[in-house]
């Protein structure tokens, strides 16, 4: 994965070990793959759980589903306890109950298999990993923005979910933020439509569980998603947040009251759908083969994230065990992409060769087999054309056997950046095509909303920074800037050239 810096590298080795007799099994299904040390069925289960979660959203909420969704699954690790998470979070990670990453080359969600007693007040892990799930399902709208209070606010009404005599039931109460919703603190229904300030600890509290209130009510009660459609039209045609609320629900201490009631009446809503209204293609389970299962564990340190000493711990100890595996593809594909990481361009690509001796259709192993030579070219100054279709022959071969890649697309406009020339039309298209896949990846939004501004396309600039800008986890200020200036019916040129006047970082980098 592309490097992660601070917080987000911070990981320790003792989530690296692998226990003498792990079962690990992957279930994949058209949405989800799933890796845990358990049972077949059980994996299984959690599989098919999960894509009748799915299936009820889009039902619930009239969400078709994206051509090309499986070849872009959300995939999910099973860690066995909290403290697994914690430890695999890194810094700041002491109070998290599961984590989530949206990203082209894969989202990855993170849920522990055991948390707390069971009480039904504690956030169990089902309802981690079925808020995270919310999270992905959500990004994957591309139609608006989503404040914070909605957005987490929906997570929590979606992470409820359970399985109960042959039905999934959606809307089931948020027993645990009982704490937070019926305490002594109430935070003001007017405060969770200010988009301008962030929040103090309690208020944050608050907006999971207010916000979790709110959402429930208005999907629940008749007319409230009309009210919802017209208050997020307005914040997302720019409107002041509580401007919007007011538009679109009248009074706030009224709506205030009006929740007030709707907490303490005697039933809440739910939505039960029978098995048979909700079909399914069931997940299909193997067992991991040794190399994968010796692998698995370093694997999820790869994929959330290294900075280049990490990188550099986990691809040392992952080169020792891949070593007895030269022909199993998926573990040599593995190695390539913790080799890059740690700058082993040679072993790298050496990784990648065996990947593909062994199964010549392996994507990851052609995606960096392109990495490593843009990498080279980078290092060598290299513009010539010659050079650069060769960097761009391994991304064409894995675009020909998966069209809807959304990682192999970005890679491919990428390298023309690399490049320091200006991306084609094929590029182009495909950088869309991947934003509309994966619209859960930030940095490929970015890139996308950056392309819009490029050719002239305002409206589409504003739409794709728009999710960006009201990120509840932060936002780049640059963003909010661009979106405030769009606002105000600033030139595409101008903002652009805002944008581009101090970036990040301006050092060329390999695509992906």
């Amino acid at each position: 994965m592309g490097r992660m810096i601070g917080a987000l590298a911070a990981v320790v080795t003792a989530c690296v070990a692998v226990p003498a007799a792990a079962t690990w099994h992957e279930a994949t299904t058209r949405h989800f793959t799933v890796y845990a040390d358990d049972s077949a069925p059980a994996v299984q289960k959690m599989a098919d759980d999960l894509e009748r979660l799915d299936a009820i959203s889009r039902l619930f909420l009239k969400q078709e589903d994206v051509p090309g969704a499986d070849a872009n699954k959300l995939t999910i690790y099973v860690l066995p306890d909290l403290e697994a998470i914690q430890r695999l979070y890194g810094r700041g990670g002491g109070n998290v109950g599961g984590f989530y990453v949206g990203r082209a080359s894969g989202s990855v969600a993170f849920t522990p298999r055991r948390a707390g007693s069971g009480g039904i007040n504690e956030l169990n892990p089902q309802i981690v990993l079925y808020h995270e799930y919310g999270h992905h399902f959500l990004l994957g709208n591309k139609a608006y923005a989503f404040p914070a209070w909605f957005s987490e606010g929906f997570a929590e009404f979606v992470s409820t979910a359970r399985r109960e005599d042959g039905k999934t039931i959606l809307g089931s109460p948020a027993n645990h933020r009982a704490y937070s919703l019926l305490g002594r603190y109430r935070l003001p229904v007017g405060r969770l439509f200010d988009l301008t300030r962030r929040g103090s600890p309690a208020e944050i509290d608050q907006l999971y569980a207010r916000g979790w209130l709110l959402t429930h009510y208005l999907l629940m009660t008749p007319g409230g998603v009309a009210k919802l459609n017209t208050y997020l039209a307005a914040v997302n045609a720019g409107t002041p947040g509580q401007e919007a609320a007011q538009r679109a629900f009248g009074d706030l201490k009224s709506l205030d009251r009006a929740l007030g009631r709707y907490l303490h009446a005697r039933h809440m809503s739910a939505i039960g759908m029978p098995d048979d209204k909700l079909p399914i293609v069931p997940a299909t389970v193997r067992e991991l083969p040794p190399g994968q299962a010796a692998l698995i564990r370093l694997r999820m340190e790869s994929v959330r994230g290294v900075d280049a000493k990490a990188g550099a711990r986990v691809y040392a100890r992952a080169a020792a065990v891949a070593a007895g595996f030269p022909g199993d593809a998926v573990v040599q594909g593995w190695l390539a992409e913790m080799a890059f990481d740690a700058d082993r361009l040679d072993a790298a690509a050496a990784a990648a060769d065996r990947a593909l001796a062994a199964d010549p259709t392996s994507r990851q192993a052609l995606r960096y087999r392109s990495h490593v030579l843009a990498a080279r070219a980078i290092a060598a100054k290299a513009t010539d054309e010659a050079t650069w279709k060769a960097v761009r022959r391994p991304l064409l071969a894995a675009n020909r056997l998966s069209p809807d890649d959304a990682a192999v697309l970005m890679a491919y406009y990428g390298t023309f950046a690399a490049q320091g020339v200006d991306p084609n039309a094929s590029a182009i298209k495909g950088l869309i095509r991947a934003q509309e896949l994966v619209p859960q990846d930030a940095g490929l939004r970015a890139s996308a909303a950056r392309q819009a501004l490029v050719d002239g396309d305002r409206d589409t600039a504003l739409r794709l920074f728009r999710p960006l800008a009201y990120n509840p986890h932060g936002s780049d200020p640059r963003v909010m800037a661009a979106v405030k200036k769009l606002e105000e019916g600033a030139t595409a040129k101008s903002v652009l050239a805002d944008l581009d006047a101090a970036p990040e970082d301006a050092t060329p980098k390999p695509p992906g």
